[in-house]
């Protein structure tokens, strides 16, 4: 038999058969142990249980469990949201990489002011001094100026292999 229902119906449906088994399943545990008193017929204290009957119920929700998902994920994978040319199994890919770029934009927003600015503001100082350095004119030296000491030459960088020499830092 079929039926048509909407999602939020689907939905409905499949919390009340996850909800029937969880029942069926409590009711297995509580059935396959018990106390009984020294002295006491174990046959009269011994809860109702039929494991073919409990089987079967169980088989039962997990077929239409199966049939419901499927019935689900059909309607997912072909059902277009808006205007977007996605499906509702894509949006729900989408989403959570939406969400982990946020976090990463996040962090992202709450970290780089602070590199920039740290240091007690020695940073700013010192990215204010290499960007006049390296205006023409700006050391009178033809070379990248620290602002710690002499100017960097590109024949003052040690070589491959070499130490790195002292520059008044």
């Amino acid at each position: 038999m079929k039926y048509h229902v909407t999602s939020a119906e689907a939905a409905k449906l499949l919390k009340k058969l996850l909800d029937d088994k969880s029942i069926l399943l409590a009711d297995e545990y509580r059935s396959s142990t018990f106390n009984a008193a020294l002295g006491e017929d174990v046959e009269s204290v011994r809860p109702m249980y039929d494991y073919a009957v409990t089987q079967q119920a169980l088989e039962h929700c997990n077929r239409k469990i199966r049939l419901l998902k499927h019935a689900i994920n059909c309607f997912n994978t072909t059902q277009l949201v808006g205007d977007t040319g996605m499906t509702i199994d894509q949006v729900l890919v989408y989403i959570p990489q939406l969400t982990e770029m946020r976090s990463r934009l996040y962090t992202l927003q709450d970290r780089l002011p602070k590199q920039r600015t740290s240091v007690g503001g020695h940073w700013q100082q010192h990215r204010d001094r290499l960007l006049l350095c390296q205006l023409p004119g700006g050391t009178g030296q033809g070379g990248l100026h620290t602002g710690f000491g002499r100017a960097e030459k590109p024949s003052d960088r040690p070589g491959p292999g070499q130490h790195n020499r002292s520059y008044g830092i």
